[in-house]
Parts: C-alpha cells; structure tokens; sequence
C-alpha cells in the first residue's frame, strides 16, 4: 500500500535538486520557476514535464524522484544509462 506524500516530501525532494545541481544554481532556480507557473496556471501538465525533462536529463534518481508527485499518466520515462561506467 502505498502512503501519502505529505509536505515534507516535497521539501526533502527540493533539496535533492538543490544539492545536486548545487554547482549550477540556475538549474534549481529553473525547476522552482516551473513549479511556481505551474501553480499560478500558467504552464500545464506537458509543459512542466517537457521542462522537468530538459532540466533532469542524465539524472535518473531525480526523475524517478519527480515521478513520485505525478499521476502514473504524466510521469517521465526513465531510460537505462548507456554508459553506466562514465
């Protein structure tokens, strides 16, 4: 059974952006700039996950992070690593 995602959830999963992109802030202060358009309704479910893409790709553990606060219909596929040892 799986349990409800409270606040603290979403705080913690802000932080794991913070700290891994913590050498590129811009990156971070993109994903709060489409999570706050997303709120005020100016950006929709595809354009948030077309941005979440861009901005995570080649961070699986982040995507499938974000994954867990999307319906199952929106979330964003998770493709293997083609270099696992880079």
């Amino acid at each position: 059974m799986e349990r409800a995602l409270a606040e603290s959830d979403a705080l913690r999963f802000l932080d794991e952006v913070r700290e891994e992109f913590w050498g590129h802030p811009e990156v971070y202060n993109q994903f709060l700039d489409t999570m706050k358009a997303y709120k005020r309704e100016s950006l929709d479910v595809p354009g948030v996950i077309e941005r979440v893409s861009e901005l995570f790709h080649g961070k699986p553990t982040l995507i499938q992070g974000f994954n867990l606060f999307c319906p199952k219909e929106h979330q964003i596929d998770v493709l293997p690593d083609p270099n696992p040892m880079a």
